[in-house]
C-alpha cells in the first residue's frame, strides 16, 4: 500500500513537470478574473508551443508565436498576458507589471535595476491599483489613503497597521498581502 502511494506520487510529479502552462493574452480585466487567456481569440489551453516576445520591454507591442503563426498585439489594446510559468501580467502605461495578488487592492510587482557605484542591483518594487482596472501607483501609505479616501474605515485602520516601510508586507498566516487583510477587516 505504502509503495503504491509513493509510486503514484512520483508519477504525478512527472506528469506535472511535463505539463506546460498555457501562455495567452487577457483582452480585458474580465478575462484575467475568469482565467481566460486566449490567442487569436481562441482559448489558449491546448494550443501548445507558445512563446511571448517583447512583453517586458518598452516597445508598444508584443508578439505571440504559436505553431507557424505569429500574432502582434498592441499593449494598449489588451489587458495583459500569462507567461509559460503561469504568471499573469498587466500592461499599464506601456509597462508590464506582475500581478502578485488579485484582491480588493490589486498588488503588482516589478523588478527594477538600481544603479550603484559599480554596476547595478535588481530590486522588487511594489505597486497597487484600486481593483483590476484602476491606475497603477507605487504602494505607499499616502497613495493608498488618497486612492481609497472614500473608505474612511480602511484609511483609519492603515494608521495602526502600516508605516511606509511595511506597506508591502505579506501576511503568511492569512496568505494574503497585509493591505488586503486590513481592507477585509474594514469591511466587517
Amino acid at each position: 500500500m505504502k509503495s503504491s502511494i509513493i509510486i503514484s506520487s512520483i508519477l504525478a510529479l512527472f506528469v506535472m513537470a511535463g505539463a506546460k502552462a498555457q501562455t495567452g493574452v487577457y483582452v480585458n480585466a474580465g478575462d484575467l478574473q475568469k482565467n481566460n487567456a486566449t490567442i487569436d481569440g481562441r482559448p489558449a489551453a491546448g494550443i501548445g508551443n507558445v512563446r511571448l516576445r517583447g512583453g517586458f520591454n518598452a516597445s508598444q507591442e508584443f508578439t505571440v508565436v504559436h505553431g507557424g503563426t505569429t500574432t502582434k498585439y498592441a499593449k494598449t489594446k489588451v489587458y495583459g498576458f500569462r507567461d509559460a510559468s503561469n504568471i499573469s501580467y498587466r500592461f499599464y502605461a506601456n509597462t508590464s507589471y506582475k500581478i502578485a495578488e488579485q484582491g480588493n487592492v490589486f498588488i503588482y510587482t516589478r523588478e527594477e535595476h538600481i544603479a550603484q557605484s559599480k554596476g547595478y542591483t535588481t530590486e522588487t518594487r511594489y505597486f497597487f491599483s484600486n481593483g483590476p482596472e484602476g491606475r497603477i501607483l507605487p504602494l505607499t501609505v499616502g497613495n493608498l489613503k488618497n486612492e481609497f479616501r472614500a473608505n474612511e474605515k480602511f484609511t483609519d485602520l492603515m494608521d495602526s497597521y502600516f508605516t511606509n516601510n511595511n506597506v508591502a508586507e505579506y501576511d503568511n498566516i492569512h496568505k494574503i498581502f497585509k493591505v488586503n487583510y486590513v481592507f477585509n477587516k474594514a469591511k466587517l
